[in-house]
């Protein structure tokens, strides 16, 4: 795990980021596997226990498989910011499945849906925890 220049985190690999915490491995609401930045695609995901919304870089949008959640990540995993509650989420970023109707689902985009990060956000954790 490391802090890239705003201080968000970032995992190098998907099994990394489930390993520093078994709640991860719990529920988790799929935002998107079509998220790009340039040729990269990656998949966005809010993660109810701990309020996490990560974009997670995928090895190809064709290596999903709808089986098992877990195939097809490469990492990294960026923990873009906290949301203890999923209706916070659908404020910021809109209803399930129409985030970024008619908008570029690019990181960018994402990232301004979300808005500014706060590092204590992250830190904290979505209870203070």
């Amino acid at each position: 795990m490391s802090n890239d220049d705003s201080g968000q985190l970032i995992y190098g690999s998907y099994a990394d980021f489930l390993q520093a915490d078994p709640r991860r491995r719990g529920d988790a609401l799929e935002l998107g596997i079509d998220w790009r930045d340039g040729e990269s695609y990656y998949r966005a995901c809010w993660y109810r226990a701990t309020g996490e919304v990560t974009l997670e870089r995928l090895t190809s949008p064709h290596d999903l498989d709808v089986e098992d959640f877990h195939q097809g990540i490469s990492g990294p995993v960026e923990v873009l910011r906290r949301i203890p509650r999923q209706d916070e989420l659908t404020r910021l970023i809109g209803p399930w499945p129409h985030i970024a109707r008619g908008q570029p689902r690019t990181v960018q985009r994402l990232r301004a849906l979300l808005g500014a990060l706060h590092l204590h956000e992250i830190r904290d954790g979505p209870h203070g925890d």
